[in-house]
């Protein structure tokens, strides 16, 4: 095949084309921030409730269309360290879907995806349902803006179609 041929082939090929971050990928920016906290956990199955601190800390992936998050935490009960726990996470719009997606595995030897969404001053994703030791199980997590000074995060579960709690 000639020179020009195979240009010629080449040029008539649908090439697949590198996807740029559009506003849709910026606006999950905001909700992304370093942070670091303290709070209580309300356990299930006879597990008594822990105190907990951690922190998450996030960055882009190189091509900018994902945030890539790292988060640890250590729980304590009765002022004594009783577990550790850590996690990744990958966020982002999903071009094909239209909407947003986040996925997430951690120390407990388990993954998550989930399907989000911006609602005025919340990102909120929501998992598909996960098998657990009391029925079937929703993860609910919301970052909460409407105070920029003072951003707010809840993780919430329902388990068998009943009532979002928090955890």
């Amino acid at each position: 095949m000639s020179s020009s041929a195979t240009t010629s082939a080449l040029q008539a090929v649908n090439w697949p084309q590198v996807v740029r971050p559009g506003p849709e990928t910026r606006a999950l920016e905001r909700f992304h921030r370093d942070a670091s906290w303290t709070g209580t956990i309300k356990a299930a199955g006879g597990v008594p409730e822990m105190s907990a601190s951690g922190s998450g800390k996030f960055r882009w992936s190189d091509d900018g269309l994902w945030i890539i998050g790292a988060f640890q935490q250590d729980q304590f009960h009765g002022g004594e360290k009783v577990a550790s726990w850590n996690a990744h996470y990958l966020a982002g719009w999903d071009f094909a879907r239209k909407a947003y997606i986040a996925f997430a595995v951690d120390s407990n030897g388990r993954s998550v995806d989930f399907t989000g969404e911006i609602i005025g001053d919340s990102f909120i994703i929501t998992s598909d349902i996960l098998p657990s030791g009391a029925g079937e199980a929703r993860l609910r997590m919301t970052w909460d803006l409407s105070d920029p000074a003072i951003p707010h995060w809840k993780n919430e579960t329902a388990v068998s179609g009943g009532p979002w709690m928090l955890i």
